[in-house]
């Protein structure tokens, strides 16, 4: 009879146990519901959205394959570009336009020594100044340069004259 009794305790222990699981079940099963029901109408906007994405998507004139023949389009007008040859061809181009300008800078050259050396400047300057008398000069005194060609200092003069009025 002791086996009885203990097989009975046993059983009533499982059943109990079983009826708190049945009970987990049944509380979980209803905040499920609960919770499905609260985000039913979330869930049924979203595959609305989803069925006209699709649809959109599928649309042969403005959808996937439209923009998938476009990107397709792209990479060969960019393949047929031959950009990388482009880009190669500038990078050489900036390499030698860096070479010559620090060449400059350096002082090579004869613009690098017009920009590096103050002695050629004022060279410059002073055969600048010089050729501007020497025209403002022949302006005046144009019989000096050209003898027999050129006209008289009167005459000249007076073309002055006119001329400035």
């Amino acid at each position: 009879m002791d086996e009885f009794k203990q097989l009975s305790v046993e059983f009533q222990a499982t059943a109990r146990k079983v009826r708190e699981s049945l009970d987990t079940f049944e509380n979980t099963a209803n905040s499920a519901t609960t919770e499905l029901n609260r985000t039913a109408p979330e869930i049924r906007r979203t595959l609305v959205s989803y069925r006209e994405l699709s649809d959109k998507l599928s649309d042969e004139d403005k959808g996937l394959p439209k923009v998938i023949a476009n990107l397709s389009e792209l990479s060969q007008n960019l393949n047929d570009a031959n950009l990388k040859a482009t880009v190669d061809s500038a990078n050489v181009a900036l390499s030698s336009f860096n070479k010559t300008m620090a060449k400059i800078n350096d002082g090579e050259g004869s613009l690098g020594k017009l920009l590096n050396e103050d002695s050629i400047y004022n060279n410059l300057n002073t055969s600048l100044k010089s050729l501007d008398s020497l025209l403002t000069h022949m302006n005046y005194y144009p019989k000096h340069f050209f003898g027999p060609l050129g006209k008289k200092h009167k005459k000249v003069v007076r073309d002055l004259e006119k001329a400035q009025d």
